[in-house]
């Protein structure tokens, strides 16, 4: 017995003629009476009662009738759910971002890829970048929104660059910076700067202490944190000025953090910048993964 054989039967149940239900299924009549046969033989018992004038289904074909229709109406969905999944317009993709604060800046384009691909469930978490790659690794999560540095001798990895933020000097209301339309780089030097733990990530640092250089300054006072929250909270305090890429800047104009000042550095070289990357594994096989990796790039 198979989805094909309980098809003929539903038609034969819903006509109670085998000639029409075999029209139905562009068989022949010979075909369904034959299907029909079998079944019987199969289960056991009767589905049809058969005269020379009609058919009519027996109490255990009409029980039978109601069952073989769910069941053929859930392998449908079934099939249907599941070819969903391999085309990649449903299904489970996780991504990770190192703060919440990447996350609120692509809060946009997650809801554009939810509105086209309302079958997709996203699962977001954000993780320390030094434990993204084992997350990857392991299939604990798709993709990765993060800066590359620290990912870039990994062959296993592809990295796809997004964007671009220059680094602004972030300071509180009270600081003497928060006056100015730009600071110098010799202004910075003497400044105590909040900046994310090197050995946590230390390509990302050092990729950063490069732009800085390059910038004309490298801050002669620093405190280590784990997170870019604390930053913000530690600038908050006034214990130090941030170094922070300009997206922080639009999830700052809240309540808590409403008096936090983001200014220009007049740098005589190349300005600092922040990259942003698409991380995922190149093993990777969800076929979800795709659609998001295209659509996350338009």
């Amino acid at each position: 017995m198979d989805i094909k054989g309980l098809q003929y039967f539903i038609a034969a149940a819903e006509c109670l003629n085998f000639t029409h239900a075999a029209q139905e299924c562009f068989v022949t009549q010979t075909a369904i009476s034959q299907h029909i046969v079998k079944m019987e033989e199969e289960l056991g018992f009767q589905l049809f009662r058969r005269t020379n004038r009609m058919v009519e289904l027996t109490e255990a074909g009409r029980v039978f009738y109601e069952h073989a229709q769910r069941i053929v109406k859930q392998y449908g969905a079934a099939v249907s759910h599941c070819s969903d999944i391999a085309n990649g317009v449903a299904g489970n993709i996780g991504i990770m971002f190192p703060s919440c604060l990447e996350g609120l800046l692509l809060i946009q384009e997650l809801r554009l890829f939810l509105g086209k691909y309302p079958e997709i469930n996203i699962n977001v978490q954000v993780v320390e970048p030094k434990n993204m790659y084992d997350k990857l690794k392991n299939k604990e999560s798709d993709v990765a929104i993060c800066w590359p540095w620290d990912f870039g001798d990994q062959d296993e990895l592809e990295i796809l660059s997004f964007r671009q933020y220059p680094v602004r000097v972030c300071v509180p209301t009270d600081h003497p910076f928060a006056k100015l339309q730009k600071v110098s780089p010799m202004q910075i030097q003497l400044e105590r700067a909040v900046i994310l733990e090197p050995r946590s990530n230390p390509k990302s640092y050092r990729n950063m202490r490069n732009s800085w250089v390059n910038g004309g300054f490298e801050p002669d006072s620093v405190i280590k944190v784990d997170r870019l929250e604390e930053i913000l909270l530690l600038i908050e305090l006034g214990l130090g000025i941030g170094l922070l890429p300009t997206y922080v800047y639009e999830y700052t104009r809240g309540p808590i953090l409403s008096e936090v000042h983001f200014i220009e550095i007049d740098c005589e070289g190349a300005p600092p910048m922040q990259d942003l990357a698409i991380i995922h594994w190149r093993g990777n096989r969800n076929p979800a993964l795709d659609n998001f990796l295209i659509e996350l790039q338009r």
